[in-house]
């Protein structure tokens, strides 16, 4: 039995089917590479329009977890979370811009003022009038603790 694994083997790697195969690993890799940086370049132009996991797996090709899984290993977040940030960017762009929370809201392809606040608290961990205000009076508390890995600001 072991003999005959070791006949196989010796047949393969002459025949160059395992450099074979891991080219096309290599290649699957390139593949799924770009793949992702095409979800990645979609997501960036579309974001407002918010496009669901289901419509971004099928556009490049893979079932729903599967491409959750793949595009949080190669960008490190979901893209859920990636539409989140950029919304939250533009809103928080439109707001340093001097317009007002509700119209920054709207612009920003939320239904309202109370959308803008959840996401600007869950992405930028601010307020929009602390944003609007860029900080000003806004205090920060800190401390230091004492750990197994050595002393942590918190």
């Amino acid at each position: 039995m072991i003999s005959s694994f070791f006949m196989w083997y010796s047949h393969i790697t002459k025949t160059g089917l395992v450099a074979e195969a891991k080219s096309a690993m290599r290649e699957g890799m390139k593949n799924t590479e770009q793949i992702i940086a095409e979800s990645i370049d979609y997501l960036v132009a579309h974001y407002q329009e918010r496009p669901d996991l289901a419509f971004l797996a099928q556009r490049a090709g893979y079932d729903t977890a599967h491409f959750q899984k793949l595009f949080k290993a190669h960008v490190g977040i979901s893209p859920k979370r990636l539409c989140q940030y950029m919304s939250a960017r533009h809103a928080r762009s439109l707001l340093a811009g001097g317009l007002p929370t509700l119209e920054s809201a709207l612009e920003a392809g939320l239904s309202g003022t109370g959308r803008l606040h959840d996401l600007l608290i869950n992405v930028e961990g601010a307020a929009p009038g602390a944003i609007q205000k860029r900080g000003a009076g806004l205090h920060i508390r800190y401390g230091f603790q004492p750990s197994p890995l050595g002393e942590l600001m918190i």
